[in-house]
């Protein structure tokens, strides 16, 4: 796509086309053509899916985004600001989130008294836990919060349905196809089947009648720059459904989304190991609410760096903190199922990548294949 961009372009390319590019959390920047009519199926779409979490049109919309608008120029800014204000949306930045930021956000959630939020994974984890440390509770006009643009796991899930009281829609796409799939209210999650087709691969390219493999995908409304078993770099769970879907939708539908293919932990014998229980023994360990963010690197088969900041000042010389490593390294072991070298490093900062997303698993040995 980005060295020869003229191969996959449309000889009938459509209306209105313009430049997109993407966040990079595959490791990569991709830049794609897209048009009017992709435009106005993405629009229809997102609010699609907006409805299912509990919106009405008129409703307002809080957006704790990593939103790369500040590189724009004033001139488009004020243009989508203009967008914003009428549809009653209003969105924060949360592209790198600084000292005091936390407290602008719990703010503008009590000032705006939004119907539905909608939080990238980074955001929404930190501003749950953020409210559950203060017992700040939202306002009752609350109907819904939409987490997207990252893996959400079970625990953050959990906690960001603890924190805000509000069933939790976990919606999945990509800058380059839009917004895919979504949890609808019985908590399926089912892929829009006017916009997009997908398929779960495995490691031959073969369709995965149940059990968890690649994501391709075919898009439906980009005439411009077709998109046809694109692969996204991304894990998906399906199964065969027992019985149909109670929200009466006989669509597509999804069991999980695991999260991008860099993340996945490799084996000797060519498996993959899904971190989500990784992360979930992580959290577990971690009773005292001492780790602020953490990353598990895989370096080699069986050798593991766990990389943490700590809250309140905190350093490795600490005994709570001694304490917790303790209990960190078996959990993290008898997650991986086999034995493996732990080490710790204790950090000032972990930097999230160029898209403001922050990898909690990533495995060097992808680099090396």
């Amino acid at each position: 796509l980005n060295s020869s961009p003229e191969l996959f372009l449309s000889s009938e390319p459509g209306r209105g086309i313009f430049p997109n590019f993407t966040s990079g959390s595959s490791g990569q920047f991709l830049r794609v053509l897209q048009d009017g009519e992709y435009f106005d199926w993405a629009m229809a779409g997102k609010y699609l899916f907006y409805t299912w979490a509990g919106w009405k049109p008129g409703d307002r919309i809080l957006k704790l985004w990593n939103t790369r608008r500040f590189l724009l120029g004033k001139g488009e800014r004020l243009r989508l600001l203009a967008g914003d204000v009428l549809r009653r949306k209003k969105m924060l930045n949360t592209f790198m989130v600084k000292p005091g930021d936390l407290d602008r956000y719990l703010g503008e959630l009590r000032r705006f008294r939004p119907v539905l939020v909608e939080l990238c994974v980074d955001a929404a984890r930190a501003v749950a836990g953020e409210m559950q440390r203060r017992n700040v509770r939202p306002g009752p006009q609350l109907r819904g919060v939409i987490v997207s643009a990252g893996t959400l796991y079970p625990d953050t899930e959990r906690l960001v349905g603890e924190a805000f009281g509000v069933p939790v829609t976990n919606r999945y796409g990509c800058i380059e196809a839009g917004d895919m799939a979504c949890t609808c209210p019985a908590g399926r999650i089912h892929v829009n089947p006017f916009t997009h087709f997908l398929e779960v691969l495995d490691e031959r390219g073969n369709p995965v009648a149940e059990g968890t493999g690649r994501v391709a995908v075919t898009l439906l409304t980009n005439y411009t720059m077709p998109l046809i078993r694109y692969d996204i770099q991304d894990m998906a769970t399906v199964r065969r459904e027992p019985s149909p879907c109670p929200c009466g939708r006989e669509w597509q539908t999804l069991e999980r989304v695991e999260g991008r293919t860099r993340t996945f932990f490799r084996c000797r014998d060519g498996s993959l190991l899904n971190p989500a229980l990784i992360v979930r023994s992580m959290h577990h360990a971690d009773r005292d609410e001492i780790i602020d963010c953490y990353q598990v690197v895989q370096e080699d088969f069986h050798r593991f760096t766990v990389r943490l900041t700590l809250l309140g000042g905190r350093d490795g010389e600490d005994a709570a903190v001694r304490e917790l490593l303790g209990r960190m390294e078996p959990e993290i072991r008898g997650a991986l199922g086999f034995d493996a070298s732990i080490s710790f490093s204790i950090e000032k900062e972990i930097l999230p990548l160029p898209s403001g997303k922050h990898l909690y698993a990533l495995s060097r040995l992808l680099d090396a294949e």
